[in-house]
């Protein structure tokens, strides 16, 4: 009879311990069913699930000029410069009219340095481009678009100071055109680095006199890049690339825990509600898009405050290359009505500060 209390004992004390655990595998299996749900209804709706951009047709050949170029892309001449020299060259990046003598032969040799690369960057400009193919490309390539991109400066700026107004411009426009490359890798951080190269295209253009047709086409590279959805995107786009990395990339046995999952799910959640503010006037969008208040990315460092202010500093970013783009436009064509991404007033030039 003594035996019946002591293994109600052993077996309470079994169920207690081991409680705890029943509880997790519970949690997990719930967690993991909330996930699929979304998932499986971002399927139905057609959104991307994982970050892929395949290149098809004329676009395949325009993605394979891209890698082949930036596989050829030389830096050296820039990395060598000593700091006085960077701030020279930077200056007359910012001013575009001045390039005196020392910053035109840093020019020159960059613009040697890269030829082949250029030549590349030149056959892919006329053509359709949908991005590289899915696995084929990575932040070191997607900066070395930039570094191409500031090599297309340069050369403007030698075959300004040569007096060939029309090379001028179809280098720019090569220039500009190289920006889609930029904008098919998910690094907002790539497009601050490039952006003090894309506005100086109105800046060299005044050293030249180009014919109206290749200023327009000038004109017309920037206005296909000036996407009024590229806020709404960035956050598809980012979605995407965390479930392909945190979901989808994983073999089964190396499927995140529940408290990773939860998270997914509250990412996932937060992307609906801020794709949703996305969709909304620019007079309204940035700051509807920030009442979210969650960095929809599952960490630790994603909540609270911190997560907070992620938000802001992200959707900033997004914001201030949209404003960029359309200050570049602005300056080649002021008569432009276009809305300012931070005020839903019409941009000014004088809030462009190029």
């Amino acid at each position: 009879m003594k035996a019946r209390p002591v293994f109600l004992k052993l077996s309470l004390a079994v169920f207690i311990v081991l409680l705890p655990f029943l509880a997790y595998q519970v949690w997990d299996v719930v967690e993991a069913a909330r996930l699929r749900s979304r998932v499986e209804r971002l399927k139905a709706s057609g959104a991307p699930i994982v970050l892929a951009a395949p290149a098809l047709g004329g676009a395949e050949l325009a993605a394979r000029y891209y890698q082949a170029a930036a596989a050829l892309t030389a830096n050296d001449s820039y990395t060598a410069l000593s700091i006085e020299e960077r701030n020279r060259v930077l200056e007359a990046v910012r001013n575009g009219v001045s390039w005196p003598p020392d910053v035109l032969r840093i020019a020159k040799l960059r613009v040697e340095q890269n030829r082949e690369a250029l030549e590349f960057v030149d056959r892919a400009a006329p053509l359709p481009f949908q991005g590289v193919r899915p696995g084929t490309t990575y932040d070191l390539m997607t900066m070395q678009f930039v570094q191409l991109a500031q090599a297309c400066a340069f050369r403007a700026a030698v075959l300004a100071s040569e007096g060939r107004d029309d090379a001028v411009a179809d280098s720019l426009y090569s220039e500009v055109r190289l920006m889609r490359a930029v904008d098919s890798g998910s690094s907002i951080a790539a497009w601050t680095t490039a952006l003090p190269w894309l506005n100086n295209v109105a800046g060299i253009l005044g050293r030249a006199k180009p014919s109206r047709g290749a200023v327009d086409r000038v004109s017309a590279a920037l206005e296909a890049l000036d996407r009024d959805d590229r806020m709404k995107d960035a956050f598809i786009r980012l979605r995407a690339s965390m479930l392909s990395q945190l979901v989808m990339a994983r073999p089964p046995s190396l499927q995140p825990g529940a408290f990773v999952t939860h998270l997914t799910v509250r990412s996932l959640d937060a992307f609906d509600r801020i794709i949703a503010a996305a969709n909304q006037p620019w007079t309204t969008r940035v700051s509807a898009i920030n009442a979210v208040g969650i960095w929809p990315q599952p960490d630790v460092f994603s909540l609270g405050s911190a997560g907070s202010k992620r938000l802001v500093d992200y959707t900033r970013a997004v914001a201030h290359v949209v404003q960029r783009i359309r200050c570049a436009r602005l300056s080649l064509e002021p008569q432009l009505g276009l809305i300012d991404p931070f005020t839903g007033a019409r941009l000014e030039a004088s809030s462009c500060h190029i």
